[in-house]
């Protein structure tokens, strides 16, 4: 489904944690930055126009640290994604 939206590139470390493990980046945020700067590293690496996920504890960690980072990637859930490539043109 997604390829049909556009080009897909998995993110090396895709199904590892970003750090937000529930309320681990509230209560342990130095941990938290250590667990997701890897991904950081990736990201600003890659330079993606979206990054899309499920899980909507990892769409506000990494929507946060995608700001702080001043990258372009947007971060979008996969619902919001559809939603874009239904009412965008082509």
């Amino acid at each position: 489904m997604i390829s049909a939206l556009g080009d897909h590139i998995e993110v090396p470390g895709a199904a590892d944690c970003c750090g937000a493990a529930g309320t681990c980046s509230l209560l342990r945020r130095r941990d938290s930055r250590r667990v997701l700067a890897p991904k950081m590293v990736e990201l600003a690496r890659l330079e993606l126009d979206f990054l899309v996920m499920v899980n909507p504890g990892c769409q506000r960690q990494l929507t946060t640290a995608v700001r702080r980072a001043r990258l372009r990637t947007r971060v979008l859930h996969l619902a919001e994604l559809v939603e874009l490539a239904r009412t965008e043109p082509r």
